[in-house]
């Protein structure tokens, strides 16, 4: 049975993989038609960022908190990796867009 501690981790990686899933879909329509499409890509942009800088957060946390076994470490790293490489390009993305 998985601890209390991961159901944050499970909430921040879907919120961020929905976000990014959203934003790789909308992404070929806006470049098209960018007018009614800016906010709903702004949107999803920010749920993939707000979820991958969340994913950081806590991986960090636990690491830093949490005394772990051997085992448990690499799966914190990808979860570190996992979560820059998703809240990176969307942040630089979001920047771009909202400059």
């Amino acid at each position: 049975m998985a601890s209390s501690a991961s159901r944050p981790m499970r909430h921040a990686t879907l919120a961020a993989g929905i976000g990014a899933v959203a934003a790789l879909i909308l992404w070929p329509a806006y470049a098209l038609i960018q007018g009614p499409l800016y906010w709903p890509f702004v949107a999803a942009l920010g749920l993939s960022c707000a979820g991958g800088t969340a994913i950081l957060a806590l991986a960090t946390l636990d690491l830093m908190t949490v005394t772990r076994s051997r085992r448990v470490r690499p799966a914190r790293a990808f979860d570190l990796l996992l979560g820059l490489g998703i809240a990176v390009p969307a942040g630089a993305a979001l920047m771009s867009l909202l400059a």
